[in-house]
């Protein structure tokens, strides 16, 4: 009986608006809510019953479902939704004829921004989310950090527009020190850079945004996110992607900065002197690694690293270099 109510869901939904299912697209910045570890059917029935949900997304890999408040024209064609692997995307009712079609800037992608800190200067009451972004010829709806000048809570980086560039997860080494995704303008899984959520990815901007002001970093162990804001010391603006790939010689000075990342980080615990630290961009000592962190040295043999870009066994956290001991973070790097 179940079997068949969903079934007689399904061809009712379909008959409320003349549009077939599309394999390997998706429909962004639209979403009013999101669902893990749901079957297609079940996504599908989330949208039925939410009356204002004109369409979905759903991954049927990760199971992903996300409920969208808009759609394709009735005739449903092509014209909003974009190509991404692994997304279905199924439109359920007609678009209502009546919508306001003047958008803020980045609610839209006709109304996009170059960056996160011009939403910052343009917008005096915007939010942290997600906004469209342009990055030379792509458009894509990404994360905007947006601390308030004047904030009541204290914040590690500086007041501004912070654009989402990348996410980690240490546990994983598709952005351990020697991999292309570094060194390469290949992007990856660009369809979650729009939530803070724990699945890693490369966006375009990485590539081809033009670094005006620094680094906003954070580490995320134990449901603790821990940030820590790195300024570009240069004058003048430079492409983000040379600053990790070649170093351009940027350092922070305070370790003491680096190791308040993560509770509980070990840096030096044996070494009781002739204690050094090298810190900045593409480290690369004595074995220790990072494409942006601090490696600390006893008598010139590295003792342990924190950093972003480190290892296959731990791409992101801490690692003691003499016993192997690490903490593992999940990490994000904004832009500004």
């Amino acid at each position: 009986m179940r079997f068949l109510l969903s079934v007689s869901l399904l061809f009712l939904t379909i008959a409320l608006c003349n549009c077939t299912t599309y394999e390997g697209r998706y429909l962004p910045g639209n979403s009013m809510r999101i669902s893990w570890d749901v079957d297609w059917m079940g996504c599908l029935q989330i949208c039925h019953g939410e009356p204002n949900c004109i369409s979905y997304n759903y991954h049927k890999d990760k199971k992903i479902c996300k409920i969208n408040s808009d759609g394709e024209k009735e005739d449903c064609g092509t014209e909003k939704t974009i190509v991404s692997t692994g997304w279905i995307y199924h439109q359920m009712r007609p678009t209502p004829k009546e919508r306001v079609t003047k958008y803020e800037l980045g609610d839209d992608p006709s109304q996009a921004a170059k960056s996160c800190q011009e939403i910052f200067n343009n917008r005096s009451k915007a939010s942290s989310r997600a906004y469209y972004i342009k990055s030379a010829s792509k458009t894509s709806l990404i994360y905007c950090k947006l601390i308030p000048k004047n904030s009541e809570e204290e914040e590690p980086c500086e007041w501004g527009g912070w654009t989402l560039a990348m996410k980690l997860d240490g546990r994983l080494a598709h952005f351990s020190y020697s991999n292309v995704l570094w060194s390469t303008e290949k992007t990856y899984n660009e369809d979650t850079g729009e939530d803070l959520n724990q699945t890693e990815t490369k966006l375009d901007v990485f590539n081809k945004l033009t670094l005006d002001h620094g680094f906003c970093v954070g580490m995320k162990v134990n449901g603790i996110t821990k940030w820590l804001e790195i300024p570009k010391k240069s004058d003048g603006k430079s492409a983000l992607a040379r600053f990790v790939v070649l170093g351009d010689g940027h350092t922070i000075k305070d370790s003491g900065k680096w190791t308040s990342l993560i509770n509980g980080s070990f840096v030096n615990e044996t070494c009781s002197h002739d204690v050094t630290a090298e810190r900045g961009f593409n480290l690369n000592k004595y074995g220790a690694k990072a494409r942006l962190g601090m490696v600390t040295l006893c008598n010139n043999n590295a003792v342990s690293i924190i950093g972003f870009g480190m290892s296959n066994n731990t791409s992101c956290g801490i690692i003691d270099m003499r016993s192997g001991k690490s903490i593992k973070a999940f990490c994000f790097i904004f832009v500004k």
